[in-house]
């Protein structure tokens, strides 16, 4: 759907602070507001798989420059 020639993922574990982030963002072109407003489905399991393993997420898009998700999650026994 995004119409992107490249995309990149970047995966860090960052131990002190007990967390795991994943960005994934591409160059395709975007989601207008009105659509991140009305989530799809697909967001919508994505924040709720997110959501189940305790973590949290963002994106970010624009129209003609792409989209970027980011999910933190915590490590294991770093839940509190």
């Amino acid at each position: 759907h995004a119409e992107a020639s490249e995309a990149w993922v970047t995966l860090t574990a960052n131990d002190p602070a007990g967390t795991l982030r994943l960005e994934v963002r591409d160059n395709g072109r975007g989601l207008p507001p009105a659509h991140q407003r009305q989530a799809g489905l697909g967001l919508i399991g994505m924040r709720e798989r997110v959501a189940s393993m305790g973590g949290h997420w963002s994106m970010q898009s624009k129209p003609g420059e792409g989209t970027q998700i980011i999910v933190w999650l915590p490590l294991s026994g770093s839940e509190g």
